[in-house]
């Protein structure tokens, strides 16, 4: 395999995939204008991505149905399974941060404008202004 396939094919691993919401692939854009990633690291920032947007989905189902249901036949207040879903993503996009050297606050909005507080290097990876 020559230069020119390894660079394709590296292109086309550091694609931001479509599924993701609007901000986790400003996100992933970001990181990925600034490091390189190698094909390992690229899963696990899916990853990432991915559990960002479960935990978002999560907090607009709580949001619409609440924290809290009745559960039969005694109208127990027991936790809304999105709670756990939630947690659950929130620790993965945690884990995947700290793997990747990566702060674990996410996209972040304010006063309407998105904001990254910026990433440390990531071992091995090259900042994008040393690129060949």
């Amino acid at each position: 395999m020559d230069a020119v396939d390894v660079r394709e094919r590296n292109n086309a691993l550091m694609s931001v995939p479509s599924h993701l919401s609007e901000p986790s692939k400003e996100w992933m854009r970001e990181l990925l204008d600034e490091f390189d990633f190698n094909p390992a690291e690229m899963k696990l920032l899916i990853i990432g991505a991915d559990a960002l947007d479960r935990a978002s989905q999560a907090r607009r189902t709580i949001r619409r149905e609440g924290l809290t249901y009745l559960a039969k036949p005694h109208d127990t207040p027991r936790p809304h399974p999105a709670v756990a879903i939630e947690a659950k993503a929130q620790a993965t996009f945690s884990k995947v941060c700290r793997q990747l050297h990566l702060p674990d606050d996410g996209p972040e909005t304010r006063g309407g404008a998105r904001v990254h507080r910026g990433a440390r290097p990531i071992r091995g990876a090259v900042p994008a202004e040393r690129r060949p």
